[in-house]
């Protein structure tokens, strides 16, 4: 699906993560809280939330 098809919900979403991810490079680390409050609840179901722990340690994001 390109970017065009997406719907507007997943844009915000897509935009709230690489806010969350410049933040975390600038400030070399995440709390949950911020995570938390950054991406919509649906965002951070089930394996959701694991995949995106997991690409904020990837990028060296404590």
């Amino acid at each position: 699906m390109s970017d065009f098809e997406q719907e507007p919900e997943e844009y915000d979403v897509q935009d709230e993560v690489k806010e969350l991810l410049a933040r975390g490079r600038e400030q070399g680390f995440l709390t949950y809280e911020e995570i938390h409050e950054a991406l919509p609840e649906h965002a951070l179901e089930g394996d959701k939330y694991d995949e995106m722990i997991a690409l904020i340690v990837e990028m060296g994001i404590d």
